[in-house]
């Protein structure tokens, strides 16, 4: 259910936001709406993320999309639990299956469950290479035939070297701001 004079969704959580910008499903007239109810739950959740496997990969998308980028960066940040940066203090070495995989309080998680190795939560390095690092395709030309090279800097991030092999060879750029200059 989507009430279509303030754009709440049903359930009202991140994912349902996520998913339903991701994806076009609300008439253009509801999305800004909608995205500023996804922004609302990122901050009244401290900017930390509530979903999980089915929407991660969308969010910073999303946010960027809908002019939010602010936010995204802040997201991508956040080293208090949950977040990837907490996987990252506590010595993660890839992405866990759950954001509560392991946990200061509660320790590990059920092993019948718990992969320290999951793609669904790793899903934020496509956005990285993509938006952060600017290493995106050509959608006329797959492969990577055809690259473009096109870094977006955002609060909190002053300098990036990235590479990628492709297909079609190594890719590798970098890019820092000093000041209010931006170097490529």
């Amino acid at each position: 259910f989507v009430n279509t004079t303030d754009g709440k969704i049903k359930g009202d959580t991140q994912a349902v936001y996520v998913l339903a910008l991701a994806f076009e499903l609300l008439p253009q007239n509801l999305r800004p709406l909608a995205v500023n109810h996804l922004v609302d739950n990122i901050k009244a959740h401290d900017y930390h993320y509530t979903n999980g496997f089915i929407s991660v990969g969308f969010v910073n998308e999303v946010l960027v999309k809908y002019g939010h980028r602010d936010v995204a960066y802040r997201l991508l940040l956040q080293e208090s639990f949950p977040s990837w940066g907490y996987e990252i203090a506590h010595n993660a070495t890839a992405m866990w299956e759950h954001w509560d995989t392991w946990t200061e309080d509660k320790g590990f998680m059920d092993p019948a469950m718990n992969s320290f190795n999951h793609f669904s939560l790793g899903s934020i390095g496509r956005w990285i290479y993509q938006y952060v690092a600017g290493i995106d395709t050509d959608n006329q030309m797959v492969g990577f035939k055809s690259i473009k090279i096109q870094p977006n800097p955002g609060n909190g991030v002053s300098f990036v070297k990235s590479s990628y092999k492709s297909i079609n060879g190594f890719i590798e750029n970098s890019w820092q701001t000093i000041g209010n200059q931006f170097v490529l």
